[in-house]
């Protein structure tokens, strides 16, 4: 099992709870702490902001980040935001989603999902290695 990591699901109520969650669970060990985005909720990369402000090492994922309603410059400012507050440890994960979820909860028409995600990534990777498109 060499390079396994144990990680959790941090969300609660509340920004501030899971902000304590996080910092909970690097005290207890956990090497790194996910969280998902959809529904009402505070956005992973301001949660994350807060918690490398009193964390050290915990790592932090965002599972995936739905593509379709996130521009990909929103998507990178987020990223780098946390990578500079704690440099090295954001796990950042992207992807479509679902049609019931984009369509439903968001209104936006679920077309070409392979072809937006290359697309979409295309221009991410741009920006996070270059910082520019």
């Amino acid at each position: 099992m060499n390079g396994l990591k144990i990680g959790v699901h941090s969300s609660s109520f509340t920004a501030q709870s899971t902000v304590d969650a996080i910092i909970a669970a690097e005290k207890a060990g956990i090497e790194c702490s996910w969280l998902t985005v959809g529904g009402i909720a505070p956005d992973p990369f301001a949660i994350f902001a807060a918690a490398a402000q009193h964390t050290k090492n915990i790592l932090f994922g965002t599972s995936i980040v739905p593509t379709f309603p996130r521009h990909p410059l929103a998507m990178a400012q987020g990223a780098l935001a946390v990578d500079s507050l704690a440099p090295g440890r954001l796990r950042l994960g992207v992807g479509p989603s679902h049609k019931p979820a984009i369509e439903g909860t968001w209104g936006i028409p679920f077309e070409r999902p392979l072809d937006h995600l290359r697309e979409y990534l295309t221009i991410l990777r741009s920006i996070l290695e270059t910082g520019e498109v």
